[in-house]
C-alpha cells in the first residue's frame, strides 16, 4: 500500500490535488491512501513515519513552513518521497536541502505530477527489490539486503546484525 500525506493550507489547491492523486492512483490500480493536513504541526502529530509520499506546500500559514516541515519528516522518514507543490518558484533552492523528489508550482499540472509520480513508483520498485521483509509479530520490518552484516538463530528466533 502506498501512502500520501498532503499539507496545504489552502483548501481548493487541496481539492485540486486530491482529485489529481486520486485519478492517478486508480488508473494505476495501486492499493493507496491519501490523507490530508491543513497544518505541518497536525501532520507532525501523526504517525508521519507510515507515509511513503509527501505532498508540501512550501507557505502555510499559521504554522512552519514547508521547509521547517520536511526537515522534521526527514529526521524520522529517510526513504519517503517528497513533492513541493507551491506558488513560491523562489524557495525552490532550498527546497533540494531537504532531498525533494520534485518541485512543482501551481496551479499543478497533471503531466507534471503524473511524471513525478511515475518516479516515484519506478524508484519503490527498484527497492523492494533490494529489500528483505521480515514479520515480527503484527508488525514487518524492511531491511536492505546490503545493511545486513549476517544472521543468527538463537532458540528458534532470528537475529539480523545491520
Amino acid at each position: 500500500m502506498i501512502k500520501v500525506a498532503v499539507c496545504d493550507d489552502e483548501e481548493m489547491f487541496r481539492q485540486d490535488l486530491e482529485r489529481l492523486l486520486e485519478g492517478y492512483f486508480s488508473s494505476k490500480t495501486k492499493n493507496y491512501a491519501i490523507e490530508y493536513y491543513a497544518l505541518g504541526e497536525t501532520l507532525l502529530k501523526a504517525d508521519y513515519a507510515q507515509y511513503d509520499i509527501f505532498c508540501l506546500d512550501v507557505e502555510i500559514n499559521g504554522g512552519m513552513n514547508g521547509i521547517e516541515l520536511a526537515k522534521r519528516i526527514r529526521q524520522k522518514n529517510l526513504r519517503a518521497d517528497i513533492i513541493f507543490t507551491t506558488s513560491h518558484p523562489e524557495e525552490a533552492y532550498c527546497a533540494f536541502e531537504v532531498n525533494t523528489l520534485r518541485y512543482l508550482l501551481k496551479p499543478i499540472q497533471q503531466e507534471a505530477l503524473y511524471k513525478a509520480l511515475d518516479l516515484v513508483l519506478r524508484r519503490r520498485k527498484e527497492r523492494a527489490a533490494k529489500l528483505l521483509k521480515l514479520n515480527q509479530g503484527q508488525r514487518f520490518l524492511q531491511l536492505l539486503f546490503s545493511d545486513i552484516l549476517y544472521f543468527e538463530t538463537l532458540d528458534r528466533k532470528l537475529k539480523v546484525h545491520n
